[in-house]
């Protein structure tokens, strides 16, 4: 169930990140416009389990596991390693990105981007 439940979440981010593609070059990209990566909260009130949008760093590390799980290809693994990558995501949304919220959103980005290549490279050695 747990893997079910993470390749839903799976699904959800990469149907949220083709929307954010296929949205038009002229519209302005404001941080809750981005797809950030989905995790499940560790611990907290509740029993945790819920989805959030990645932020902290133990979240940030729960998320790259959920994009890049054990046993993922490495073209899946590339795709989200290249998709977060902070030159490559500037390259393609920086100039849509609103200015109050462009070095929020640049920062989180690069965060996420650490967290998946050091995912990555867990799953590679």
């Amino acid at each position: 169930k747990a893997s079910s439940n993470a390749s839903k979440l799976l699904d959800a981010h990469d149907d949220a990140w083709r929307r954010l593609e296929a949205s038009t070059s002229d519209s302005t990209l404001t941080y809750d416009d981005i797809p950030w990566p989905p995790c499940k909260r560790s611990g907290g009130g509740g029993g945790g389990g819920e989805t959030l949008a990645a932020w902290k760093v133990g979240d940030l590390a729960s998320a790259a596991v959920t994009l890049i799980p054990t046993g993922a290809s490495k073209k899946d693994s590339k795709r989200h390693v290249t998709r977060w990558h902070p030159d490559k995501f500037s390259q393609r949304f920086g100039e849509r990105l609103a200015e109050g919220d462009r070095a929020r959103v640049m920062e989180r980005v690069k965060a996420t981007s650490q967290a998946i290549n050091v995912r990555w490279g867990q799953l590679k050695s």
